[in-house]
């Protein structure tokens, strides 16, 4: 156990080299970082589309709890049906979404988790996407027509 508690920051450091880090990206009580997490979200799902490369699985990961990396097979599982579930709701499903814009964010007060309300634009249509720290994301709002 001595060994793996030595070699654990070093361990920490290569994965983080790598691209693998666990840095959240859950409000805090920060819009900002809601919006740089939904940012990630859908930067994956533009560059990404109907693949199933570490793209798309990093954007399905910051979308299931703000993390690069689920590291549980089950819990994987779980965060691609919420995924695609989430992206069916309003049609962002299996292809590449053309264009996207944040246009603003708010902190949710008194929220528990806390959580912040990030607007955007997809394709030209407004949505509201709230993002509660280290949980799923989930549309807010009635569907833009």
């Amino acid at each position: 156990m001595k060994a793996v508690t030595r070699f654990a920051p070093v361990l920490a450091l290569a994965l983080t080299a790598l691209g693998c880090d666990f840095l959240e990206y859950g409000p805090g009580g920060d819009a900002k970082e809601a919006e740089t997490r939904v940012l990630h979200v859908l930067a994956s799902m533009q560059k990404a589309g109907d693949t199933t490369g570490l793209d798309l699985q990093e954007g399905i990961c910051r979308w299931y709890n703000g993390k690069r990396l689920i590291g549980d097979a089950m819990e994987m599982e779980a965060a691609l049906d919420g995924f695609d579930r989430w992206r069916r709701a309003r049609n962002v499903y299996n292809r590449k979404i053309a264009s996207y814009e944040i246009t603003g964010s708010e902190v949710v007060p008194d929220s528990d988790p806390p959580a912040a309300v990030v607007t955007v634009t997809i394709e030209g249509k407004t949505h509201q996407i709230l993002v509660p720290e280290d949980r799923p994301m989930s549309w807010h709002g009635t569907p833009p027509r």
